[in-house]
């Protein structure tokens, strides 16, 4: 049973890639919003089909090629810009969730060449507020993935760091309430919620 939910998995990836990469055409030669929009849906669908690795290509080639067009930065001559905004933050938050998982150094602009603003909630939908919660703990995430994994430091000096990253994500989880929509179609079970709390402690450690 479990062999032909992942064969049945693997051949629904298939197709929609066969899909997507009819419908994408050259995505060297032309780039646009829809294109990198497009690699993205692609490198989540491969993420839940349970192919890290393609999940892992596609979004670095969405990575890619949302910066080519600038979409890290503000601009006025775009006829989208919260749906670039939208876009380029949904990229930042999975780059980051991938690299973490995985110890691989991010592809991620320095966060000071980064200056496009987060989503603006006063003109999104309110669920759009997951994207902007999420960007500060992909910030979080992207410190503890430098400081404590990819460069050589002291013990001592990442033990010091663990306890700083420890406070940070405490901040964090404190102010998702108060920054996160919550509305009835999002509300989650009273058993999720009581498995939240019991885990996220052993998530610091």
């Amino acid at each position: 049973m479990g062999e032909s939910l992942c064969r049945l998995r693997d051949e629904r990836f298939l197709r929609l890639l066969i899909l997507l990469t009819v419908a994408l055409g050259d995505v060297y030669s032309i780039t646009t919003l829809e294109t990198v929009q497009a690699l993205f849906l692609l490198s989540t669908v491969a993420q839940n089909a349970l192919r890290p690795h393609d999940c892992y290509m596609y979004l670095g080639m969405a990575l890619r090629s949302a910066v080519a067009i600038g979409m890290h930065q503000e601009s006025s001559r775009v006829t989208d810009q919260p749906g670039r905004r939208r876009t380029w933050w949904a990229i930042y938050n999975l780059e980051l969730e991938l690299c973490c998982a995985s110890g691989r150094p991010d592809s991620l602009p320095r966060e000071e060449h980064i200056m496009v603003d987060l989503p603006h909630m006063e003109t999104e939908l309110p669920e759009v507020s997951m994207i902007n919660v999420m960007v500060e703990y992909g910030r979080i995430a992207r410190q503890v993935l430098g400081r404590m994994y990819l460069e050589r430091r002291p013990l001592q000096e990442k033990l010091l760091a663990a306890r700083e990253f420890d406070a940070a994500l405490c901040n964090w989880r404190d102010s998702v309430a108060a920054n996160l929509y919550h509305g009835p179609e999002l509300q989650q079970p009273d058993y999720v919620e009581r498995q939240s709390i019991l885990f996220f402690p052993t998530m610091l450690t």
